[in-house]
């Protein structure tokens, strides 16, 4: 399903995105190694066939979004690869890891992504669909590492009653609209589909 579609709860439509998959590949390397390793202080410099320290595949595999494709949440807008859920918040809900093997400074690795499991769910906020997205990244000879990663798509926030708002609250601070501005979004936008 790497089509469009509009927004929906209808659990039919969402289903036909299990399955959904796409590749990519790219190459660890070693100078976003070391720039990592600056920044956490990490001990030792990371050279060409060392292994990479567990959850560091992060800082890979990341798809550039053209700004007329991100949503106003800062992501790629939904119903391409991920389904499109017609609800606004989206949250990392949790993961799961397996390291086979460690990923070498150096390798180039290919992600295999595939989308699991969409399930609708009812919660105390109101309207829930997870969606879990499986990433497989191997080398040339074999599987390194296997995440499984959920994603939660929530209602919008409702916002506070009069109840709920501060009792110091004198008005004269500046109201923020709570509306992202796409371009900020973009800025700091990353991809649904790799990380959340």
């Amino acid at each position: 399903m790497n089509g469009e579609s509009e927004p929906t709860l209808d659990e039919n439509i969402l289903q036909r995105w299990v399955g959904n998959n796409e590749q990519i590949t790219d190459l660890i390397r070693p100078e976003i190694c070391q720039q990592m390793a600056a920044l956490v202080d990490y001990k030792g410099r990371l050279e060409q066939g060392d292994p990479l320290p567990p959850l560091w595949h992060w800082l890979f595999f990341h798809q550039p979004v053209v700004l007329n494709n991100v949503g106003e949440d800062g992501h790629a807008r939904l119903g391409k690869f991920l389904p499109p859920v017609a609800l606004p918040r989206r949250m990392w809900a949790g993961g799961r890891l397996t390291f086979q093997s460690p990923l070498r400074v150096g390798s180039l690795i290919t992600r295999s992504t595939q989308i699991t499991r969409v399930q609708r769910k009812a919660g105390k906020s109101g309207e829930l669909c997870f969606v879990t997205v499986e990433h497989t990244l191997r080398d040339e000879s074999d599987t390194k590492l296997i995440e499984e990663h959920d994603i939660v798509y929530r209602e919008a926030a409702k916002p506070p009653t009069s109840r709920e708002k501060s009792s110091t609250d004198d008005g004269a601070h500046t109201s923020v609209p709570n509306k992202p501005i796409r371009a900020a979004a973009a800025l700091t936008a990353y991809d649904s589909s790799g990380v959340l």
